[in-house]
């Protein structure tokens, strides 16, 4: 973990966003404050009880641990980055997860925390009402509530990512800054001879609009980083994407 912070701070990264960081946020940090580096965001499951589940003792303790956790990792925005496919499939199971969210909003806001939810393609491979099932959920959540966006997954399940960047406004506080090629969605094929991973590429080196994105993306606070996989060596596709979005006036 160390090693791998050292590469990333000798690019110039101030932050990160740390993943999964429940029972080992003190590690994390210190790994991090040994490198200048901060997390001010970070990704652990809180949306993920199955279908029906509601907010009760439980619930909220797992949670509690998990703000410890993030408050000890020093971030202030913790985002849900999973929930099954079948919970967008149906408005009341998108009802069930806002419900589940904004039970959650004002315990984490009193310790300074934001909550929120990020993307991949079963958010708009649904639609519900004429709607991408992420803005039907959207529609139901607190204001506290805010989205990260991957650019790469919304655009994979076929949407139309400037215009959901300008229709969801100053609630989309971080994106991820993914490229690579457009086309088959990898978490729609099943037991199929051609399933292959979708190779993520260095940001502006995909099909996607980089800057036409990035200019949409106006109130965001961080352009993140991530490849979910890489066909290559994934820090030098690091140290791309950081020169590619740098020069687009990502700092």
């Amino acid at each position: 973990m160390g090693d791998t912070f050292e590469r990333i701070a000798a690019m110039g990264f101030a932050n990160v966003e740390a993943h999964g960081p429940q029972g080992r946020a003190q590690s994390v940090r210190d790994a991090l404050d040994a490198c200048s580096l901060r997390s001010p965001s970070a990704i652990a499951p809180f949306l993920s009880p199955a279908s029906g589940v509601r907010w009760t003792p439980e619930v909220a303790s797992a949670l509690d641990r998990l703000l410890d956790d993030t408050q000890t990792l020093g971030a202030h925005t913790l985002i849900d980055a999973w929930t099954d496919r079948y919970r967008w499939s149906s408005t009341d199971e998108i009802q069930r997860t806002a419900d589940l969210m904004n039970s959650s909003v004002d315990a984490a806001a009193s310790r300074g925390i934001s909550l929120g939810h990020h993307n991949h393609t079963q958010e708009f491979v649904n639609r519900h009402d004429g709607r991408s099932a992420l803005e039907y959920f959207f529609d139901l959540l607190d204001p506290l509530a805010i989205i990260e966006v991957d650019m790469f997954w919304a655009a994979t399940g076929g949407e139309d990512v400037v215009g959901l960047l300008e229709r969801l406004g100053d609630r989309v506080l971080l994106i991820h800054t993914k490229d690579g090629p457009l086309g088959l969605d990898p978490s729609d094929v099943v037991n199929r001879e051609d399933e292959r991973p979708a190779h993520h590429l260095p940001a502006g080196q995909g099909d996607m609009p980089m800057s036409q994105i990035l200019a949409a993306a106006k109130h965001a606070e961080y352009a993140i980083v991530e490849f979910d996989d890489c066909a290559g060596d994934v820090f030098a596709a690091i140290a791309e994407s950081a020169t590619s979005l740098r020069a687009e006036g990502v700092r």
